[in-house]
């Protein structure tokens, strides 16, 4: 059987495989979780192990939650599974960025220099409303 589905098992249910688990705490799970993809997965299991003719009809729902219909089976059955760690980690960190480089400048200046300028663009008018006057260039 998959370490998959027993790693599963561990960490949802707390048991040391799927055959410790009972197909009536399968079932509960699945209908109050019926979104989560490892609890059908670990109910398909358990209905293929028993010999249960609502298999099919479990594995037709089950492979809904996969990622890749057509890897779905090699997914349930494979004996282990190897994370390459190393080629996680490299694309990871395809660039090292100094601190000079992650610290950018802001978008916007909060100076009081900026806010004068933004003043300046703006009047009231007579009547209350707001004209957009052109900005005026400080003089240095």
């Amino acid at each position: 059987m998959s370490e998959r589905i027993h790693a599963l098992a561990q960490h949802l249910l707390g048991k040391a495989s799927v055959e410790e688990c009972s197909l009536e705490e399968l079932q509960h799970l699945t209908k109050r979780y019926p979104y989560f993809a490892p609890a059908q997965f670990l109910l398909l299991q358990k209905l293929k192990e028993t010999g249960s003719p609502d298999a099919d009809a479990q594995q037709r729902k089950a492979v809904l939650y996969f990622h890749d219909p057509l890897q779905f089976d090699h997914f349930l059955s494979a004996e282990s599974y190897d994370v390459d760690e190393d080629f996680a980690v490299e694309n990871l960190a395809e660039k090292e960025y100094s601190a000079d480089e992650m610290i950018a400048t802001p978008a916007f200046s909060t100076s009081a220099e900026s806010s004068e300028n933004v003043a300046e663009e703006f009047e009231e008018n007579d009547q209350g409303g707001i004209l957009i006057t052109e900005k005026k260039e400080a003089a240095e």
